[in-house]
């Protein structure tokens, strides 16, 4: 069976797991992934070549993709309408696999009629998790078979935690972006200096990059807060990445949480967040035992008081335990795999 992936945009090295995979499947004789050309860290062991794309992630297409549609008996594309060659294909080729985060936000009329019309000639369609999968079938008519959660997460080669590791600091992990509601993080973590035990307090760590670093560092600096609050610079490799998460109390991103929540729990590590804005599908792996959810940002500050003055180890196990039963990457490959496979053989 020869199966074709058509990506939106460029490779994310998150995903390099899933498509090697993929390529070792014995039923899968050729794998190829089209995309827009932008690599992120590195390639993994695959075929994949690179599209001329017209537009931009508003309204664009591929040149070139029809070239390729025929060839394979199974093609799988990213599910954005906002991609017409992403969608196109399924009205001409029959073995089609849709694979998305499923319905926007706000989604207008017009394209939630694309929406169901397009839905209903794919074979299967691949959505992030059993939220994502209940509100498709809430907003489009469509036969719950057709839908599979396949449960978005990344590869983790040495997940697991020490329960003995001491716990040092507050850390956010990710891209230093103004959404992510940092600056209103380091004011909240300002505020938690002045009710904590000084012998009890956790340092706060940013690790990532972003051209909102100096807005964070100016505001540091005007606290006088160096002392306490540190700046990493991203890293990208599980064994530098676990480093960070070794001695964390918590991972806290206020708003906008994402993939970074799939590390913190494989680390043993909870989350901290606000229950608003949130637009990824991660946020759907929280709950009361693996995290703490806030109403409102202000709330933070009464959260890093209370990890400061309580044993946390039934916390950092009840995480570490969500990823081995949910977010595990063998849970992803085979409804991956799966899914292709009795697709091929319909």
């Amino acid at each position: 069976m020869k199966v074709l992936i058509i990506l939106e945009a460029g490779i994310p090295s998150y995903r390099n797991f899933l498509f090697e995979r993929l390529t070792l499947e014995k039923q899968i004789t050729e794998l190829l992934i089209l995309h827009t050309g932008k690599i992120y860290n590195g390639q993994g062991n695959y075929k994949s070549r690179k599209l001329k794309f017209i537009g931009t992630n508003k309204l664009g297409l591929h040149i070139g993709i029809w070239e390729y549609i025929f060839k394979y008996d199974v093609v799988i594309s990213s599910y954005n309408l906002r991609i017409i060659t992403c969608w196109l294909p399924v009205f001409f080729k029959k073995k089609f696999i849709f694979w998305g985060k499923g319905l926007g936000n706000n989604e207008s009329s017009f394209v939630k009629l694309l929406r169901q019309i397009t839905a209903n000639k794919a074979r299967k369609i691949l959505l992030y998790n059993e939220a994502k999968k209940n509100e498709f079938l809430a907003k489009i008519k469509i036969d719950e078979s057709k839908l599979i959660a396949y449960t978005n997460t990344i590869h983790i080669s040495n997940h697991g935690f020490d329960a003995n590791n001491g716990k040092e600091y507050l850390l956010y992990f990710g891209r230093i972006q103004k959404r992510k509601g940092l600056i209103e993080l380091i004011y909240q973590y300002n505020d938690y200096l002045r009710k904590i035990d000084k012998a009890k307090l956790f340092k706060l760590r940013f690790v990532g990059n972003g051209e909102y670093i100096g807005d964070l560092k100016k505001i540091v600096s005007e606290l006088n807060l160096k002392h306490l609050i540190e700046f990493y610079p991203g890293v990208f490799d599980d064994i530098s990445i676990k480093k960070h998460f070794a001695n964390a109390v918590a991972y806290v991103s206020p708003y906008n949480v994402g993939l970074g929540v799939v590390n913190s729990l494989a680390y043993g590590v909870p989350i901290i967040t606000c229950k608003e804005p949130q637009a990824g599908p991660e946020f759907y792996y929280l709950n009361e035992k693996n995290s703490f959810v806030v109403n409102d940002i202000s709330e933070l500050s009464d959260i890093f008081q209370y990890l400061s003055n309580n044993n946390n180890q039934e916390l950092f196990s009840n995480s570490y335990n969500y990823f081995t039963n949910h977010l595990d990457s063998n849970i992803m490959y085979e409804n991956f795999i799966n899914t292709i496979i009795k697709v091929g053989n319909e």
